[in-house]
């Protein structure tokens, strides 16, 4: 059932500058989901900027070739006399990173758009759906509930948002309506082949090494029902690369055969490592997440742990192993 939108109407009723924002790190939900979420409000009338918390992967820059999103500390400047803000694909402080400090010294009229079960409810109204397989279904309802038809332009970004969420509609998040909903986002113009080969099919040289140093690592627990490996600072530094390079590796760690729950641990500086969970067997990664202030869903999660990353290592382990123990579920997906 599609989400209840007229709170959403009654918070635009009568702001003229409108702020969006998604979580740190953003993926092609997030982008997507905003990108899509700007033409909407242009539509009706809105001033809209897009600000990033942090800075985006380069497999995303197709999508944005007018240069619109902005990053927060860098190009962005979010001291403007804003009247509401939109956060998009989340819910949680820890995921806004420095911008979330920011907007909690503004106090400006905030909602948020998500389909996370893990909420900190940081704005009012909250339009949330977890049946939603992607933040860019509910932003298709918003055209919907306002009568405005998107764009090709709009309808690509929806896509991407709806394929990046699913796996490309191969995790369990994906229902019969993902594909109607992929099938009427087409009709309107978006380009599946295109977008495929433009996200998977063209990594960098720096992406492919980061990739093999990580694997050379990969080692297991509980008789190899729970895979882990790990990337430092300095594999960035000898591969060239940067670490929005490193989303989305840990697919080839959740493809090995055995792997019941699979941890990927990123050496963000010398007291801070972020930390991402998956699961094919059922079991909740996310109540992991949680207890590290973090979040997502009981098959994804991620964390950032405020510990070097050979502690975070040791001490997630621990409690990766206890989930492993306990999981009796059949194999499951999702991204």
């Amino acid at each position: 059932m599609p989400a209840n939108l007229k709170p959403l109407a009654d918070f635009l009723q009568g702001k003229t500058n409108i702020l969006l924002t998604t979580h740190a790190r953003a993926d092609g939900d997030a982008i997507g989901s905003s990108l899509a979420m700007l033409e909407l409000l242009e539509k009706l009338e809105k001033k809209v900027e897009i600000h990033l918390p942090t800075p985006f992967a380069q497999r995303y820059v197709f999508m944005d070739p007018g240069k619109i999103l902005r990053v927060y500390g860098q190009d962005a400047d979010p001291n403007k006399n804003w009247d509401g803000l939109i956060v998009l694909d989340t819910g949680t402080w820890s995921q806004l990173a420095e911008m979330g400090n920011w907007i909690k010294q503004q106090f400006v009229p905030t909602c948020v758009i998500d389909h996370h079960v893990t909420q900190d409810y940081i704005g009012n109204p909250l339009i949330l759906d977890v049946s939603a397989e992607a933040t860019g279904r509910l932003v298709y309802e918003c055209f919907n509930h306002f009568g405005v038809t998107p764009t090709a332009s709009a309808a690509n970004h929806m896509f991407i948002a709806i394929a990046t969420d699913t796996g490309w509609f191969r995790h369990a998040n994906t229902t019969a309506s993902s594909f109607s909903l992929a099938g009427e986002l087409t009709k309107l113009g978006a380009t599946p082949t295109l977008v495929y080969d433009a996200l998977f099919d063209s990594n960098s040289l720096a992406k492919q090494k980061l990739a093999g140093t990580m694997l050379s690592r990969c080692q297991t627990r509980q008789g190899g029902k729970l895979i882990y490996s790990w990337l430092t600072q300095s594999d960035f530094s000898n591969a060239n690369a940067r670490t929005s390079d490193a989303e989305d590796l840990i697919v080839y760690l959740r493809s090995t055969a055995c792997a019941d729950i699979v941890i990927f641990f990123l050496e963000i500086n010398e007291t801070t490592t972020r930390v991402n969970f998956r699961s094919r067997t059922g079991a909740d990664v996310c109540q992991i997440a949680q207890q590290f202030g973090g979040g997502g869903h009981k098959l994804a999660a991620g964390a950032t742990v405020l510990l070097p990353i050979n502690q975070a290592i040791e001490k997630i382990l621990v409690l990766g192993e206890g989930l492993v123990k306990t999981k009796s579920s059949p194999r499951e997906n999702q991204s």
